[in-house]
């Protein structure tokens, strides 16, 4: 019972190469901006990319179809790999 997830939060699987690529622009997001949200954003090949405050930021590979998603949260680790993890509600 204690990997048991009772708030039934899943992480995205975000695209390892757009955090890289990114990572300039998440410590600016992380220390310029008092609060930080998180969207999802369809683009026109239908891939669902995370945004950061209305930038974006990495693609997401475990969404395949439109789907309702709540209450995301980031995990920040500057230090290490991953530099940063979401997680939601569907």
């Amino acid at each position: 019972m204690e990997n048991f997830n009772y708030e039934n939060r899943h992480y995205l699987a975000l695209k390892q190469e757009d955090l890289k690529l990114n990572k300039e622009k998440i410590e600016w997001i992380f220390t310029n901006y008092e609060q930080i949200t998180f969207s999802v954003k369809w683009n026109k090949n239908k891939t669902p990319i995370l945004m950061m405050n209305g930038y974006k930021i990495a693609s997401i590979s475990n969404l395949k179809i439109h789907i309702n998603i709540h209450d995301l949260k980031g995990d920040f680790n500057f230090n290490n790999t991953p530099l940063l993890r979401v997680s939601c509600r569907f």
